[in-house]
């Protein structure tokens, strides 16, 4: 199945609503997707755990709290501090964050773990880490930190177009975005909504 970018932006972010996520980490939600198909990588997988996972009241270790903590520290990262995390799930949410902090302090930013060290700078992501990261779900005891490192070979946006996702789990995506649709009434009709009162049979 193919989406095109603002499709997979615009759809994340409806599902997002329909789990019950606030608009702002919606609006979040939206970002992320879209940054990461525009890098080759369908992470509906993830964001359906952790939408699911938010929908039993379960937020331990959600990425995008995370993500978006890196992000609002990034000057803080760039200054020497270190985030620490007990546990990320779904890390490859936490990726478009890291990248806007890089962007914001002109860093490199880091997330290690154990023998894994994923880097992301401006301009620019580790080929490797991508792969790495799409392949996990769960990740613990996570330091977040900037540094200053020898650039690397990276992958850039792809060009906008349109991007492969897997058919069934954008499936159960767009049933959680239909939670924010609100039911046709008999008022709604008659004011335009729909095919109104007019029956053309």
């Amino acid at each position: 199945m193919q989406l095109s970018l603002n499709e997979v932006q615009v759809e994340s972010r409806k599902a997002a609503r329909g789990a019950g996520l606030p608009w702002g980490l919606a609006e979040e939600v939206g970002y992320a997707m879209a940054w990461l198909a525009e890098r080759g990588i369908d992470a509906s997988a993830a964001l359906l755990d952790i939408l699911n996972a938010r929908t039993h009241g379960d937020t331990a270790g959600d990425p995008l709290l995370a993500g978006i903590s890196i992000a609002d520290r990034a000057q803080k990262l760039a200054e020497g501090e270190v985030l620490a995390f007990a546990q990320i799930r779904q890390p490859v949410l936490v990726l478009p964050f890291m990248a806007t902090a890089a962007r914001l302090n002109g860093r490199t930013v880091l997330l290690r773990h154990e023998d894994a060290l994923w880097s992301i700078r401006q301009g620019g992501e580790d080929p490797a880490l991508l792969a790495a990261a799409a392949k996990r779900s769960r990740v613990i005891a996570v330091e977040c930190r900037a540094e200053e490192l020898p650039l690397r070979d990276t992958v850039e946006a792809k060009a906008a177009g349109r991007v492969d996702v897997e058919e069934s789990l954008w499936l159960q995506l767009q049933a959680l975005a239909h939670h924010t649709y609100v039911p046709a009434s008999e008022q709604s009709r008659l004011l335009g909504a729909g095919a109104g009162n007019i029956d053309n049979d």
